[in-house]
């Protein structure tokens, strides 16, 4: 894995004309080993937020998506969005992700589980 990253470091610096071809590669071989939460990586660091949180979410890392959400002015009013990660979260109970999390984000959550 370390040795992708890398690789796509240096064609990236060097400008590489099959970086798009080597990104897909190593995005579909995360994919087809299931490490969705490393695919998750790749997605935000291209500026496909999106994608990431829910890949983020889809591998059971709802703290690490609701973090990059709350990173975003345009996620963070996405209620439906802040909503399935509240559940998520909420299902997990998982003590360092809850204290990780945005607080303000999670508040709502709480309310409505009557926490």
């Amino acid at each position: 894995m370390h040795k992708w990253d890398n690789a796509l470091d240096v064609a990236e610096a060097k400008r590489h004309p099959e970086l798009e071809n080597l990104r897909r590669s190593y995005y579909q071989w995360l994919m087809d080993t299931s490490q969705e939460g490393k695919a998750g990586e790749l997605k935000e660091r291209e500026g496909d937020d999106m994608a990431a949180i829910n890949l983020y979410m889809k591998a059971g890392m709802p703290a690490r998506a609701a973090r990059l959400a709350t990173q975003r002015e345009e996620l963070v009013n996405n209620s439906d969005l802040i909503q399935v990660q509240c559940q998520l979260v909420l299902k997990q109970v998982c003590l360092p992700d809850l204290i990780d999390c945005e607080m303000s984000l999670l508040r709502p959550c709480f309310a409505a589980a009557h926490c």
